[in-house]
């Protein structure tokens, strides 16, 4: 059975896997891994205890065991959140092209809802699919830099900058949670740029 995860500074409701074990593209061309994982947020911390890691390791079975039944089951829980928006990911990533075709399949039946997917995974899974979710009205696909110095390119929906680090506000957002001149702020609270801006959103490095 799918369980939803409830991180502390969303604004909705979320869907995790295992770090690092569903994250194809955690790791370069020659096997090593990328800077931006090397720090990854979902191996430390709160993710670390027992309880997160059993529903993180839960929903994975889930999907590779009852594939069959993902999606009718997804939509069941997000139609009785009653939400209208929902985040992919906040630990783990899309594997294979079946699992990739199946959330495609959710976000097309459930318009009413926003969905972000943020993906390292956008260079090595099936290209045609991606773009058939990308051209769906109410997703945001977010694929990673591997920076985390702030670089990016045109593919880029989000990379990570050090704390201060300037850039370029025509072009990127700074997410303001954890911001150098907002140490305070632990929530997304009214933003909701990563399911609607167009620029890169810059995460502050953490």
């Amino acid at each position: 059975m799918i369980k939803l995860s409830k991180t502390s500074k969303m604004p909705c409701k979320s869907f995790a896997l295992p770090a690092f074990k569903t994250c194809l593209g955690a790791k370069d061309l020659n096997g090593k891994v990328k800077d931006v994982c090397k720090s990854c947020y979902a191996m430390k911390g709160s993710y670390q205890w027992r309880s997160a890691k059993s529903l993180r390791e839960n929903n994975r079975l889930s999907v590779v065991n009852e594939l069959h039944t993902f999606a009718s089951e997804m939509l069941s829980l997000l139609n009785k959140e009653k939400n209208d928006y929902f985040r992919w990911f906040d630990s783990g990533d899309i594997f294979d092209n079946d699992f990739l075709y199946e959330i495609y399949s959710i976000c097309k039946d459930t318009p009413h809802i926003n969905h972000w997917i943020p993906t390292k995974a956008r260079e090595v899974l099936d290209n045609d699919l991606w773009e058939k979710i990308e051209s769906l009205p109410n997703v945001k696909v977010r694929y990673s830099s591997d920076s985390i110095n702030g670089e990016y390119n045109s593919l880029h929906g989000s990379t990570v900058i050090q704390k201060g680090q300037k850039v370029n506000p025509d072009k990127v957002y700074v997410c303001p949670v954890g911001k150098s001149d907002n140490e305070d702020r632990k929530k997304c609270e009214d933003c909701r740029a990563c399911w609607h801006t167009d620029k890169v959103i810059a995460y502050n490095f953490h």
